[in-house]
């Protein structure tokens, strides 16, 4: 059993806890699915996905391992955003941000007003996280 594993003496790791919750439920929901099957949807879902991440100028899928598409984030200068700067922008992202952009169409106004979870920033690199 992993759940005693995730308790450290001085707090509880609850993200890593719900992180193996997900994974969990996905294996077990895909455990029925023939392994060449799977393995199709696997590829498919992250060709889509560099893809379409290809397909904006200020994004990079710099590294894509089965279904984990890992994204750069470019700066309007040049070079790559730093953790910190990634940790912003994924915290903002989960934000109702509309009010920051006045100029904003409707439409822009409403993409911009609803949260959009992703994976998390990990610090990968000295050049970018």
């Amino acid at each position: 059993n992993w759940k005693p594993l995730l308790r450290a003496d001085d707090a509880n790791n609850v993200g890593l806890a719900l992180r193996w919750e997900a994974g969990l439920a996905g294996m077990e929901a895909l455990a029925s699915v023939p392994d060449n099957e799977r393995a199709i949807a696997v590829t498919e879902w992250a060709n889509t996905v560099t893809n379409m991440v290809k397909s904006q100028s200020g994004l990079d899928p710099w590294c894509v391992e089965r279904s984990i598409v890992s994204i750069r984030v470019a700066k309007a200068e040049g070079g790559w955003l730093s953790m910190s700067e990634l940790r912003d922008l994924y915290r903002w992202m989960s934000m109702d941000v509309s009010h920051a952009v006045p100029e904003a169409t409707p439409e822009e106004k409403a993409a911009l007003s609803m949260p959009t979870y992703i994976g998390q920033p990990v610090d990968v690199s000295e050049t970018h996280a």
